[in-house]
């Protein structure tokens, strides 16, 4: 790559722990439908909204592994599927 072996490390680093927090079971491909009712009368709206998020995070060369580990952390508890 070009880069300091110290760079390539916590690349390295970084790969490993989002794929320790990926889930690499099946694709759902499953559309959910919500169904919109209107104060009892009139006609029911179905739509669906598709939600992407691109989140970009840099992280300095001098990072430690704790660093690492908190930010990932706390992407899954306020980004993860169970997050409220």
């Amino acid at each position: 790559t070009g880069a300091d072996p110290s760079v390539v490390q916590k690349m390295v680093t970084t790969f490993r722990k989002l794929c320790s927090l990926a889930d690499f079971g099946e694709i759902n491909t499953d559309k959910k439908t919500i169904v919109k009712e209107s104060g009892g009368e009139g006609e029911k709206s179905r739509y669906s909204i598709p939600i992407a998020m691109n989140i970009q995070i840099v992280i300095p060369a001098d990072a430690t592994a704790n660093q690492y580990d908190k930010i990932f952390s706390s992407i899954k508890k306020n980004f993860g599927n169970n997050s409220k």
